[in-house]
């Protein structure tokens, strides 16, 4: 389950930018039962994914979607998520220093 320290907050020097919702192809590392994404494309920009903070299973009927919580070697944050039903990735949301 997600929790509220996976996230940066804005007295941490971030600010958000919300619902992107940008398709993304991510390179993951599958093992022991779990998904690790590695780093992905986000509009011809490679991501380099530095730790995994924080992940989640939701479901939308019979349908799972897969959240990653990301901290990125630029030491900006992520959401990515996997639709487990149509195979695909997406950014959701994103934190920047600023």
């Amino acid at each position: 389950m997600v929790h509220a320290n996976s996230f940066p907050k804005a007295s941490d020097g971030y600010f958000m930018i919300e619902s992107i919702h940008d398709p993304i192809e991510v390179i993951t590392m599958f093992g022991n039962g779990k998904m690790r994404p590695i780093r992905f494309r986000w509009k011809n920009k490679i991501v380099k994914v530095a730790k995994v903070t924080g992940d989640w299973v939701r479901h939308e009927g019979q349908n799972k979607i897969h959240y990653f919580a990301l901290l990125a070697d630029s030491s900006d944050y992520y959401e990515i998520c996997y639709n487990a039903k149509d195979m695909t990735w997406q950014l959701t949301r994103v934190w920047m220093e600023g």
